[in-house]
């Protein structure tokens, strides 16, 4: 079963790892804030959060681009597109095109790295393409971004003023986003579960 967050460091040995690019060249650890140990916390949650309560699963569509190089690992086809680019990315998304979905009404949950859900519909007689859903979520993460900052009264620390770990600090907005610049975001898989009502729900798979 696959999560919301895709990382290539197993939960157990994830903690540890990070703690030990803080430490400093004489071996000492480095003090954590209470917002960097939180958003430790949170990845490590992310990681072993399971989606098998929203059915059964049908299929999992995958996100690959091509880089262009043929020179490049898998003959210039890469796995996973910016979500924060998505329109950028478009044009190099493997079969684009194609029908990926037969249904003309879907739900989709964006989970990561939200502490409140986000959900949403969309509707296509004809069905949904790869280039479709991409665009789709693009538009949507973005929004619920432009949201967060403007419902939020802890807001976005700017880059240059962030110390210690560089991760976006946590903000208290309407979905409570956490650990992640929309920019870090990676889409790699869309998972297709069906309710037991019959309903279509699509669970994103996402790396940062």
């Amino acid at each position: 079963m696959k999560h919301f967050f895709k990382q290539t460091i197993y939960p157990a040995i994830l903690v540890p790892l990070l703690v030990l690019t803080l430490s400093s060249c004489k071996g000492k650890p480095a003090q954590l804030s209470a917002s960097e140990t939180a958003s430790i916390e949170s990845e490590r949650q992310a990681l072993t959060k399971r989606t098998d309560s929203l059915g059964t699963l049908l299929s999992t569509i995958t996100f690959e681009a091509n880089s262009g190089n043929k020179q490049d690992y898998n003959k210039g086809v890469v796995l996973g597109v910016s979500i924060a680019k998505a329109a950028h990315e478009l044009p190099k998304l493997v079969d684009k095109d194609q029908i990926v979905l037969n249904e003309a009404k879907i739900s989709l949950v964006i989970d990561y790295p939200l502490r409140k859900e986000y959900r949403f519909e969309l509707n296509s007689p004809a069905g949904f393409t790869r280039g479709q859903l991409l665009s789709e979520i693009g538009k949507h993460y973005v929004q619920l971004y432009k949201e967060e900052e403007e419902s939020a009264t802890t807001k976005t620390i700017p880059m240059k003023d962030r110390k210690g770990l560089i991760n976006r600090n946590e903000t208290n907005g309407k979905y409570g986003i956490w650990g992640h610049d929309l920019e870090d975001l990676i889409l790699t898989d869309v998972n297709v579960y069906k309710t037991p009502e019959g309903n279509i729900i699509l669970a994103l798979s996402v790396e940062s």
